[in-house]
């Protein structure tokens, strides 16, 4: 995704990611978690966009990054100097005081003005949801017309995508 250069600044190896792999393998932690945690170790001025085909997962992951990145070990382990701002602490919603973002919401989520330099797509479709052709399509029709479109830079903008392979037809 990035790596370093020789003055410790950081380019983009790749734009666009997708990974399918099955249920339950852990991917929405790795992902919507673990992943906006490592990137803002790089760049803590990175705007982060997790979009998820579930409020309450969405919400459940939002609250575990949070967690991870106010918890002593984090901080100690990797040497932060910057906070979670707590003006700026929302449940979908945060930044920290290096003007760094994330927004974790839902594939139908309003998202007007709002840019993001890495868009994390995680579990875009209902497994269920996935057997219409017509809820398919307006997932894969709202990523298109809108979520896609709203990013800072189009020339660093990084896309990742993970979920399991639901339908022939779906997001991936």
């Amino acid at each position: 995704l990035l790596h370093a250069r020789a003055d410790e600044s950081y380019e983009m190896a790749w734009n666009k990611l997708l990974v399918n792999v099955p249920p339950r393998s852990a991917k929405s932690v790795l992902v919507a978690v673990l992943l906006p945690a490592w990137l803002w170790l790089l760049d803590p001025t990175l705007k982060i966009r997790v979009v998820s085909g579930h409020e309450k997962l969405s919400l459940k992951h939002s609250g575990y990054l949070r967690d991870l990145l106010a918890s002593a070990w984090f901080r100690d382990t990797f040497g932060v100097g910057w906070r979670v701002r707590e003006d700026r602490d929302a449940a979908g919603l945060f930044q920290n005081t290096e003007r760094g973002e994330v927004r974790c919401h839902t594939i139908m989520s309003k998202v007007i003005g709002e840019g993001s330099d890495v868009t994390i797509m995680d579990d875009p479709h209902d497994s269920e949801d996935a057997k219409s052709e017509k809820k398919r399509n307006t997932v894969v029709n709202r990523f298109d017309n809108v979520i896609s479109n709203r990013v800072v830079d189009p020339r660093r903008n990084v896309w990742i995508g993970i979920m399991p392979r639901l339908h022939e037809a779906d997001w991936a």
